[in-house]
């Protein structure tokens, strides 16, 4: 059961608990599928079939959405400043880090912040 919720065979449930528990360990330092492949030892194709059977998107998706999660708590509850951000979450440039949470949000980090101040 992840969350509360059945999602899928044993192996599959399995699986993804495996990936997300790699995510958590690795977030700061790695950001490619590649990685989480080799470390759960299961192909591309496989770990794809199993999070649309299971959640319906796929692990890059999963990946980019928990590692944006994780930056617009940042941004919405701390003053962290974009170099620190880099740092903290492995981007080599605060363009690199604007550009990734544009693409998974539609907005830089610094007009997500000013949006929830405003609420």
């Amino acid at each position: 059961m992840i969350e509360g919720r059945y999602l899928g065979s044993k192996k599959e449930e399995e699986t993804i608990l495996a990936f997300k528990t790699l995510i958590e360990q690795h977030l700061q330092q790695q950001k490619r599928l590649d990685f989480y492949l080799s470390e759960l030892n299961i192909s591309k194709l496989e770990l794809e079939r199993m999070f649309a059977d299971v959640l319906g998107l796929s692990p890059t998706k999963f990946l980019r959405n928990y590692i944006v999660e994780h930056i617009k708590k940042d941004l919405t509850t701390t003053e962290i400043r974009m170099k620190a951000l880099c740092a903290k979450y492995g981007f080599t440039s605060a363009s690199a880090l604007t550009r990734f949470v544009k693409l998974v949000t539609g907005m830089t980090p610094s007009k997500y912040r000013a949006l929830k101040y405003k609420e």
